[in-house]
């Protein structure tokens, strides 16, 4: 059985690489950004998405995304949790540039920049253990709106 993701997209950019070999998906900017050296800048990257309850979404640099465009993730990882997916409740990518890098990195919308895992809470209550433990997967739907309350930055 696949868990059921509704997915809001923001922008012509914005989009979720769905690979069945690989266990993250890739996202993409869907934004121009200039990223300065010592200051963390953050990047939309176009999706509101309504995770399944009991899950979070972990985000994480793709592995050639310092080499290939010379910044990271700021934090090392970005933790959403499923409370945040309100059609306003849009992803970010908190960028800084490499040490060493250049004063400043242009990084142009559409650029495939970082990727996600969802897996499960640690507040998970034991019936979304259960229903993890059967899943086979995730299914994402594209839809027009995210109905229920927006959290917030």
């Amino acid at each position: 059985m696949k868990r059921k993701v509704k997915v809001l997209l923001h922008s012509k950019f914005a989009e979720v690489a769905i690979k069945d070999n690989g266990d993250c998906f890739d996202l993409f900017t869907c934004e121009d950004a200039t990223v300065k050296a010592g200051t963390p800048t953050l990047i939309s990257l176009g999706v509101s998405m309504r995770l399944p309850k009991g899950c979070v979404a972990k985000i994480y640099d793709r592995s050639s995304t310092p080499r290939k465009i010379g910044v990271q993730l700021a934090h090392s990882v970005g933790y959403i949790d499923w409370t945040y997916q309100g059609k306003d409740d849009v992803w970010k990518y908190s960028a800084k540039v490499c040490k060493g890098g250049t004063k400043q990195i242009k990084v142009p919308a559409g650029t495939r920049i970082c990727q996600f895992e969802i897996c499960l809470s640690q507040r998970a209550t034991v019936w979304q253990k259960l229903k993890w433990l059967f899943t086979s997967g995730y299914k994402f739907e594209f839809v027009d709106d995210l109905e229920g309350e927006s959290r917030g930055s």
